[in-house]
């Protein structure tokens, strides 16, 4: 006899799937992690790691201790899942059992006290290097020791939101509340800016977070540090980023000097769109239009309601004076250090862990200095930095935006002025908007393939022109406090070799 399935009157699925999947999800949950939180981890635990869970343990936790932090027992999928999960508490919480999770969350460890802390880097690769305790460098700031682990690759703390107002509203349970900013938000958003290359952590001064909100700056972030090359390799960070991260190596060696650090930042105001590309053409020079937009409203204001003269700003640029950001042009200084390394990254061709580098590196006045190691592996930098710039890379495609730019001015269609100050968008947009310029600014965007470019001389071709690079550049470290021609000759050759590269091309289209 046939029996059909006659459903309960009083079952409803919604409830009845609902509490299964709960019910699932929570037997998942078989790895126990004992973490001390701060406030505000608290607060942000349930949105990191299952809800339930973490609501549960935080509501079968003691009273705060002496320093205002809650220990709680969280029940978790998986120590990898731990992992992933606990890292975007960032300093917010310690791991204090088990003893991993995949050793304090990849490398984080143990401090002297014996208290594993989330990191700010990730799974090692390579060798691994001692770990050391690194301060948030701030201005009036008080020093906070971080436990950091310098592998390389991993991913740093930049989810962890950092906006006491909010966690203060969601620990008290008067949410929702306002979205958060991330660690490396770059209008000046968050007390504490985390640069992602140098894992830097920087307490942002008052001024600086006013000139991240002016236009000068917010213009840096649609400029591309590599220029025209960005059409052809994968270097499209911008000049903002590359500020930033002059910046917090300004804040690493000189956390306490104000002046520098805004020098740090506003170092590159004067670029023109695509960054060096047309330097030099109708005699336009980044390094003079940066000294004039620092002496003219709104950056001038800025500095004065802080209390800088801009006078002081442009000296600490190294105009005319010794400076971490300018030293003398065979010598290493800081806003070369960030260009060659974090190129290097960009390219895949960067095989050190920037951390370690940056602890092997010492500033004596305004010249770095280092091991002799390290000084190699950044030689090694600077040599692969210039063959990019002798490259078909960057030839051809900056060869050619020359040309356009100088078309665009020849029309009148931009005054050398107006053109200084597009970003890159506007420029490309300007080529559009002209004849002369469209037909070559497209094809140099989607099919810059046809370009050949061969170095030296070429017999004339009238459909050939010539491109000169301005220069080739070849900075050095100090090795031990001494050049590195008398205390590592066979690095200064390596330097010296680099004028054996081409520097005149003849580029045509096929």
């Amino acid at each position: 006899m046939e029996e059909r399935f006659r459903r309960d009157p009083e079952f409803e699925l919604e409830p009845f799937w609902q509490e299964r999947s709960a019910e699932f999800a929570r037997s998942l949950l078989r790895y126990e992690v004992t973490l001390r939180l701060t406030k505000a981890g608290a607060a942000r635990l349930p949105h990191m790691t299952d809800r339930v869970a973490a609501e549960e343990a935080l509501a079968a936790t003691p009273a705060q201790d002496a320093e205002g932090r809650l220990t709680v027992t969280l029940a978790m999928q998986s120590e990898n899942v731990a992992v992933g999960q606990l890292l975007g508490l960032a300093v917010e919480a310690e791991v204090l059992a088990p003893g991993s999770p995949a050793s304090a969350v990849r490398g984080g460890g143990a401090d002297a006290g014996g208290t594993a802390r989330v990191p700010r880097a990730g799974p090692t690769s390579g060798q691994q290097h001692a770990r050391r305790t690194r301060p948030v460098s701030g201005i009036g700031q008080q020093e906070q020791a971080r436990t950091i682990s310098p592998a390389w690759p991993g991913p740093a703390d930049y989810s962890a939101p950092v906006n006491s107002q909010n966690d203060q509203l969601l620990a008290e349970g008067r949410g929702p509340a306002a979205a958060a900013p991330v660690s490396t938000n770059v209008v000046g958003l968050c007390e504490v800016f985390t640069d992602p290359l140098w894992r830097i952590s920087v307490h942002l001064s008052p001024v600086e977070v006013d000139l991240l909100r002016s236009e000068p700056l917010r213009r840096l972030h649609f400029i591309a540090h590599g220029g025209a090359s960005t059409i052809t390799t994968l270097q499209s960070y911008s000049r903002l980023e590359h500020s930033l991260g002059v910046l917090s190596l300004a804040s690493h060696f000189r956390p306490t000097d104000q002046v520098l650090r805004v020098a740090a930042l506003v170092h590159d105001i004067g670029h023109l769109p695509l960054s060096h590309t047309f330097e030099g053409v109708a005699d336009l020079d980044h390094h003079s239009i940066g000294t004039d937009l620092l002496q003219a409203d709104p950056l001038r204001a800025v500095l004065a309601s802080n209390g800088i003269s801009a006078e002081a700003v442009v000296a600490a640029m190294g105009n005319g004076s010794a400076s971490p950001l300018s030293s003398h042009p065979d010598l290493l200084n800081l806003d070369h250090l960030d260009s060659y390394v974090r190129s290097g990254r960009a390219a895949g061709r960067l095989d050190a862990d920037p951390v370690a580098l940056l602890d092997r590196l010492d500033l004596q006045d305004a010249v770095l200095s280092t091991d002799r190691e390290t000084a190699g592996t950044l030689v090694d930098l600077v040599c692969a930095e210039a063959r990019l710039h002798t490259s078909w890379d960057n030839v051809g495609p900056v060869s050619v935006a020359r040309r356009l730019v100088r078309r665009l001015l020849d029309s009148g269609a931009a005054d050398p002025y107006r053109l200084a100050r597009m970003t890159d968008p506007q420029l490309w947009s300007a080529f559009d908007s002209l004849e002369a310029t469209r037909a070559e600014g497209t094809m140099l965007r989607y099919e810059p393939h046809r370009l050949r470019v061969v170095s030296g001389g070429a017999p004339d071709d009238p459909s050939s022109w010539d491109y000169a690079l301005r220069k080739i550049y070849s900075s050095a470290p100090l090795v031990d406090g001494d050049r590195i021609e008398t205390s590592a000759p066979e690095l200064a050759a390596a330097l010296d070799r680099l004028r054996l590269l081409p520097t005149r091309f003849r580029v045509r289209w096929t």
